[in-house]
């Protein structure tokens, strides 16, 4: 069964941490997504972890670096 919720926070508090995909949930390639950056502070604010993952076989201090160009920063 499935159930919409307005958002990761409204179910946040239920799990220890929360991965996200860089490519496709937290950006496209070329520009963050809507909304992406206001939730990731609003983990930070209720101290959730949150780990970004991707199967990108680019380095992780090129993806960190994109990362920090879209404004996402590491904590």
């Amino acid at each position: 069964m499935t159930r919409d919720i307005p958002g990761v926070g409204a179910i946040a508090d239920r799990f220890d941490a929360v991965l996200v995909d860089q490519y496709g949930v937290l950006q496209d390639g070329t520009r963050a997504f809507a909304g992406a950056r206001e939730a990731l502070e609003a983990l930070a604010a209720r101290e959730s972890p949150v780990v970004a993952i991707t199967n990108s076989g680019k380095p992780a201090e090129a993806k960190l670096a994109r990362l920090a160009e879209l404004s996402f920063t590491r904590t």
